[in-house]
């Protein structure tokens, strides 16, 4: 069972097809969480995560599930389980409406996840932010 902590949201200003691409391939995620340094491929849409050291998840399995309009990423073998789900909307052509929602497996870390869920929000809606500029570079490369 899964608590949402929050759902950030932001607009982007390319296509919907740009920020699937670059959400889709969680390589791409060294681009825009610089707490995250490194990426391994462990199987079919499955990764290992390693952070800088001080993460309450320093290592992690995530695993990519693509739908339509959304990409997940489920978080397992870490501290902290967790799905964040992106979803993708577009509003014109060159410009995309993006969100990003938290949710939480149940664990002893859930009520203390829920008291520092303003910070949590706040680091996610940095990397957002990031994620944003990145997709916008690609838009015009």
């Amino acid at each position: 069972m899964e608590t949402k902590l929050f759902t950030n949201t932001i607009m982007v200003n390319s296509g919907t097809q740009t920020v699937e691409t670059l959400l889709e391939n969680v390589q791409n995620i060294l681009k825009w969480d610089y707490e995250i340094v490194e990426v391994t491929p462990i199987g079919a849409h499955k990764f290992k995560l390693y952070r800088k050291h001080g993460a309450l998840n320093q290592q992690e399995i995530i695993k990519v599930e693509v739908g339509r309009n959304e990409v997940s990423y489920v978080s397992t073998m870490g501290k902290v389980e967790y799905r964040v789900v992106w979803t993708i909307d577009e509003v014109n052509a060159t410009q995309t409406s993006l969100s990003q929602t938290l949710y939480l497996e149940k664990s002893v870390l859930t009520s203390l996840a829920k008291v520092i869920s303003s910070v949590v929000q706040n680091a996610f809606a940095g990397n957002l932010q990031v994620l944003k500029h990145l997709c916008e570079l690609e838009e015009v490369a």
